[in-house]
């Protein structure tokens, strides 16, 4: 009798344990898949921002020789607003942060639901280093452009003026002005603001590619821990 009450304990023992282990495994289910929306809704803003800038770095490249000559404001313009910055992804690995801390990974019975989360997280770091190196790059470009080019006109002549007509008029004479708005002709100086510039477009393009990868992994990931794991409708 106190053989049959010792196994039968540990069996109820067991089974608390499952259940505990169950419920703890699907809590952080939901916690990732609650991470992962939030990622994907902030990586629909990120990949959003690339659409505008990309273009606008693209017509100053286009445009870049331009500088040297007089009219060139529209270039200023697109060099000024392309290296304006850009967005972040701020990274949502709240839950999985925690999972990695209690050693919970092991709960998540799925092999391929585990797959699924560590191959995303390690998208994420590949896409940072990406963003890391376009803001760094960012820094040293705009200081360039401080030694290169004369923002003041441009700055000054539009800081209160909203009215399309005198818009016009002020960039008129603005391109009319026959010294341009080169702070130097040297060539040095110009060829390293334009090599940095290109590097720039070129790094822009790589991150936002990896973004609209990372958010396609995303979304399959939502779908695959909602179907294993009967979260439909969440």
């Amino acid at each position: 009798m106190i053989f049959l009450a010792v196994t039968m304990g540990f069996f109820a023992e067991s089974l608390r344990e499952h259940i505990t282990e169950n419920k703890k495994e699907k809590e952080y289910i939901h916690g990732i898949v609650s991470d992962l929306t939030t990622d994907t809704v902030k990586l629909t803003e990120v990949i959003k921002y690339y659409d505008q800038i990309i273009p606008m770095l693209d017509s100053g490249r286009k445009h870049f020789s331009k500088l040297q000559q007089p009219g060139s404001l529209r270039t200023v313009v697109f060099l000024q607003y392309g290296l304006g910055g850009f967005k972040d992804f701020i990274y949502t690995d709240i839950t999985l942060q925690q999972i990695k801390a209690s050693g919970g990974m092991l709960l998540i019975k799925n092999k391929a639901v585990v797959d699924s989360i560590l191959h995303y997280d390690a998208k994420v770091k590949v896409a940072l280093i990406s963003e890391k190196v376009l803001g760094e790059l960012l820094v040293k470009i705009q200081h360039e452009m401080g030694g290169v080019l004369n923002m003041q006109p441009v700055v000054e002549s539009f800081a209160h003026v909203t009215d399309p007509i005198a818009q016009k008029a002020i960039a008129d004479s603005l391109n009319k002005d026959p010294k341009g708005f080169l702070l130097t002709h040297d060539p040095v100086a110009i060829g390293q603001f334009y090599n940095d510039y290109i590097y720039y477009l070129n790094v822009a393009i790589l991150a936002k590619t990896e973004m609209a990868e990372l958010k396609v992994k995303a979304a399959r990931a939502i779908s695959l821990l909602k179907k294993d794991y009967g979260l439909k409708g969440e």
